[in-house]
């Protein structure tokens, strides 16, 4: 039986997918797709068993590290004070075989990103200390049970955006990396 993740996958409306799209994806990633006509997506509230997807194992072309989402602050907030918490993690994080989605790839911001409650940095300024305490609050707890659930659960950390004072504005929002901090930022 399909987890609950993916009963609950969303729906879309029908559409055809242009072609030039299809050959400027075709071009960034080296994908071959068939020629079309394309079918058109299932009409929304309804279920198709249509859906093929063709695997060629055989024909090597970048390897895939992992499948997952973001675990946003926001995203934490919303799932720790949900009465469903634990089946929201399952649902996620347990193997396929047990239930889940089997995500195996976690990307959580460094510092604050569009979806955080507070916009702030782990190092506010050139001399200050790094401090990411803030997130033993919210991500860090649901990290924890994400990878009781899936112990070979991979994170990647990446920041939303540099430190302000490392950035034209001295604000989070706006600005770029000034070209003094590029070697520090890195």
């Amino acid at each position: 039986a399909p987890c609950l993740w993916c009963r609950r996958r969303a729906r879309t409306t029908a559409v055809e997918a242009p072609s030039t799209m299809l050959s400027a994806l075709d071009a960034l990633s080296g994908v071959q797709l068939a020629d079309g006509p394309w079918p058109a997506l299932p009409a929304a509230g309804s279920a198709t068993d249509d859906v093929v997807v063709a695997l060629s194992p055989e024909d090597l072309r970048q390897p895939i590290f992992g499948f997952g989402a973001a675990l946003t602050e926001s995203a934490a907030v919303v799932i720790a004070a949900s009465p469903h918490k634990s089946e929201i993690l399952d649902d996620l994080f347990l193997p396929a075989d047990r239930g889940g989605a089997g995500l195996s790839l976690v990307r959580i911001c460094i510092g604050s990103s569009d979806f955080a409650m507070t916009m702030r940095t782990y190092q506010p300024d050139e001399l200050g200390h790094f401090d990411a305490s803030h997130e033993s609050q919210t991500v860090i707890p649901l990290l924890r049970e994400a990878m009781a659930r899936n112990p070979n659960l991979s994170i990647l950390a990446s920041p939303w955006s540099p430190p302000a004072w490392m950035k034209s504005s001295g604000k989070l929002p706006g600005g770029t990396l000034k070209d003094e901090c590029v070697a520090q930022y890195c």
